[in-house]
């Protein structure tokens, strides 16, 4: 009995290796047929280096599900589809809801399977509350927001045969991407801190909007789509920063794959401690990267009513002024340091709030002012362990197609569609 079941179990783990390399397979084919315009099966195979016939048979469940679209480009003017055949994805039918959550309101949009907007943003507001946010006072603000959602993608489109695919929710924090929970949320206040430990958000949002839920965190959500619409779609391996007023968060990718580690708190940069003993964080700690980098941090050490007065202030040589942006920079440059040491990124993105143009040269970008930059790079090269990263390793992006938020969080769901984990004939018949 004891060999039966060893047999038995082998063959389970069998199953579930080739279950994971055929999601693999369409991962990597759609991830392609996105990076790529137009790309032929031919192209397909040889960029993922998989055979034409998986690369074939692939192709054609993806077009019985109709998420892709195959146009024939024979030259005898024929409609055969096969391999001279341009493989685009389906621009309609599929749509997914994406929203942000912050403590003060939520913010919605319906998305399509190549990550484009269809129709408005929505916003909804919380009312201000002390103390933790209420968890079913939140749930119902997101099941209005995607019901909202929903009837104005009735109304927009005559193709939206289903409600939704799926639904995408982004926050800040430490949540477990796998299991969908939130296990610390300083914005939220949700976490042992507050007595208030490992919130169960995604198993509440499906039960009360129905929809397949995935719930991450903002930054992973933002690399998501970065990696595959945005700029590091020709990145396999990178670190993706991002800086807001309040919070600075972190996703590492490697081999194309989101890296949230065990229990998903992977990348936060944010609470690395820069300044042992500084200013307290929301998290409970003292010295925090966000609590002494980013935007609030500036303005208080500056004694400014906001960042353009600490700005200019800087730039007309006001000595502290010009010593909260270089104290900020040299924070982040600390803990980022610390980073790049320990996972080695081929490249660094920075996005958010804090990107913008240089005072010196209005052609470069930067983040927050020349001050705070030029002391977060000098940061980098002296607590880098041997060596700073090499030239071209940062890229700055001003995020002007708004894939931080709603958007980003809505790309989650389709790695998900695409992975087989939404059924999409079921959900179009609902």
């Amino acid at each position: 009995m004891l060999r039966q079941a060893g047999l038995r179990r082998r063959r389970g783990e069998l199953v579930a290796l080739q279950l994971q390399a055929q999601q693999r397979n369409w991962e990597r084919i759609f991830d392609t047929i996105v990076r790529v315009d137009g790309p032929l099966a031919k192209d397909i195979a040889e960029i993922t280096g998989l055979g034409g016939s998986t690369v074939t048979g692939v192709l054609q469940r993806m077009e019985e599900k109709n998420l892709i679209t195959r146009k024939p480009v024979a030259s005898d003017g024929s409609k055969r589809v096969g391999r001279s055949a341009r493989v685009r994805v389906v621009a309609g039918r599929h749509y997914l809801a994406g929203v942000e959550i912050r403590r003060d309101g939520l913010t919605g949009l319906i998305v399509d399977l190549r990550g484009e907007p269809v129709g408005e943003r929505r916003e909804l507001a919380l009312a201000p509350v002390r103390g933790p946010m209420d968890v079913d006072l939140l749930v119902d603000g997101v099941r209005d927001l995607v019901d909202e959602l929903t009837l104005s993608l009735r109304a927009l489109r005559d193709d939206a045969q289903a409600p939704l695919l799926g639904l995408g929710v982004e926050l800040g924090g430490h949540i477990d991407g796998r299991s969908g929970e939130v296990v610390c949320s300083p914005d939220l206040q949700w976490g042992e801190h507050w007595a208030i430990p490992r919130v169960p958000l995604r198993r509440l949002l499906r039960a009360a909007t129905r929809l397949h839920t995935v719930v991450d965190n903002d930054a992973n959500a933002l690399g998501t789509a970065q990696r595959w619409f945005g700029a590091a779609r020709n990145e396999d391996s990178f670190l993706m920063v991002l800086v807001t007023r309040d919070g600075v968060g972190a996703c590492e990718f490697r081999d194309g794959q989101p890296h949230r580690g065990a229990t998903g708190k992977a990348g936060e940069l944010g609470h690395v401690v820069a300044v042992p003993g500084g200013e307290p964080c929301r998290c409970g700690n003292r010295g925090c990267v966000e609590a002494v980098a980013t935007t609030s941090a500036i303005v208080k050490a500056a004694d400014a009513k906001d960042l353009a007065e600490a700005r200019a202030r800087a730039a007309d040589q006001d000595a502290g002024a010009r010593k909260a942006f270089v104290d900020a920079g040299t924070a982040l440059g600390r803990g980022l340091a610390s980073m790049i040491t320990c996972i080695d990124p081929a490249k660094i993105i920075f996005t958010g709030d804090a990107v913008t143009a240089s005072e010196s040269d209005a052609q470069r970008l930067v983040l927050y002012s020349d001050h705070y930059h030029e002391a977060m790079l000098r940061a980098v090269d002296e607590y880098t362990v041997f060596s700073g990263p090499p030239p071209g390793s940062f890229l700055l992006i001003q995020d002007r197609e708004h894939w931080n938020g709603p958007r980003g969080a809505a790309t989650m769901v389709i790695r998900d569609v695409i992975a087989g984990a939404v059924d999409v004939g079921a959900t179009a018949e609902r």
